[in-house]
């Protein structure tokens, strides 16, 4: 299940290492070569890079990477060159961010309720430009506007995004997220101001009508299960993590009833069910007994996957978010639908993409009969 901000903290921590809440104004570490301090010539910089005021501590920000990432939610992440800080733009579905183009107005909004949230960010730990809990100096944009441009999310992803930011101030403000990720402004804090266009193109994870990723790892009793076995079955891939995640470990507590409801629920078609484990309770990469204790507690005895491959498989192909989320993939192999959160209709959405599955394959008949 993804919500707003809490993201940052609860969905990975096995990729997120969440050390500095911001609440401490540091001496920007960004490269000089992407900002300019506005003293006797901040005029002309003004006039170079066309940025709104001469006020601005900073003017003008050129990154030398883009990332673009895209679910429910969907960020725009400008990197510097150590990949420590830059600029984000970040649009929240259940905040009515927007995903169409046109021009939206910036200001007036805290982080924690922004639909449409633009920040610049520095010195992050670890690189993984998570500005909410780990960057210690944070700007947000409390002023100008943001064209979209270009917006193509066709298919799992891969088309192109492109923004205009334009008479943007940013300003420097602490982030609370045991406070619902309130935002204060600094007293006497710097302030940014940006004007220019930025674009990349989404991400194209796996998802419907891609076929499975095939992948082969450990699973809790120390034996080799490759997704692949589930051929011929409707198969449920589930992405799930330890107690650091409470949807996850709620769903932990129906997975085996549900699997064996689905077995038996339609003659038809078998269903396989396996569990890629990407973190242990506390964050960290799952190990072979983090797996074997998951399971014995939950009585899984469908197959339960861990390791560093596991969650290297997880980023390369789901992005490392959305957490519990599932693959349902029919008996030929192709991932019919991708889905998440605690309250996913598993059993109802594996009936219905069966149903479309024969549909479109009216000749394929199940290999074996149940007993």
């Amino acid at each position: 299940m993804m919500i707003k901000k809490l993201s940052f903290a609860l969905f990975l921590p096995v990729f997120i290492s969440v050390g500095c809440d911001g609440t401490e104004a540091k001496e920007s570490q960004t490269d000089p070569d992407t900002r300019t301090d506005t003293d006797a010539d901040a005029d002309a910089d003004a006039d170079d890079t066309g940025s709104p005021t001469s006020e601005c501590t900073f003017t003008g920000y050129t990154p030398t990477s883009i990332e673009v990432e895209d679910g429910s939610d969907w960020f725009l992440n400008a990197l510097n060159e150590t990949g420590d800080g830059g600029l984000r733009v970040e649009s929240w579905e259940d905040f009515d961010g927007p995903t169409e183009v046109g021009e939206y107005t910036l200001g007036g909004n805290n982080y924690a309720d922004c639909g449409l949230c633009v920040m610049m960010y520095e010195d992050c730990e670890d690189g993984d430009g998570q500005p909410a809990d780990n960057c210690s100096k944070i700007y947000f944009a409390t002023e100008g506007t943001l064209e979209i441009l270009t917006f193509d999310t066709s298919g799992t992803g891969g088309g192109p995004v492109e923004v205009t930011l334009t008479d943007v101030v940013f300003t420097e403000v602490t982030i609370n997220p045991s406070a619902g990720y309130l935002s204060t402004e600094v007293e006497d804090g710097d302030t940014w101001c940006v004007d220019d266009t930025y674009s990349g193109n989404f991400r194209d994870w796996s998802g419907a009508g891609d076929p499975v990723p095939d992948f082969t790892g450990p699973d809790q009793n120390g034996e080799d299960y490759s997704l692949s076995n589930m051929l011929g079955t409707m198969g449920v891939i589930a992405f799930n993590a330890g107690d650091w995640c409470p949807p996850c470990v709620a769903v932990s507590e129906t997975h085996q009833a549900v699997w064996e409801e689905m077995r038996v629920a339609d003659p038809r078609y078998d269903v396989g069910f396996a569990e890629l484990l990407i973190s242990n309770d506390d964050g960290e990469i799952a190990s072979q007994d983090d797996a074997a204790a998951w399971a014995d507690r939950f009585g899984m005895t469908y197959p339960v996957l861990h390791g560093e491959s596991v969650a290297d498989y997880f980023t390369l192909h789901i992005g490392g978010y959305w957490v519990p989320n599932y693959w349902i993939v029919d008996p030929l192999g192709e991932i019919r639908a991708w889905v998440w959160g605690d309250d996913a209709e598993i059993t109802e959405t594996v009936q219905e993409h069966f149903e479309a599955f024969l549909a479109e394959n009216p000749d394929w008949v199940r290999a074996s009969e149940p007993d």
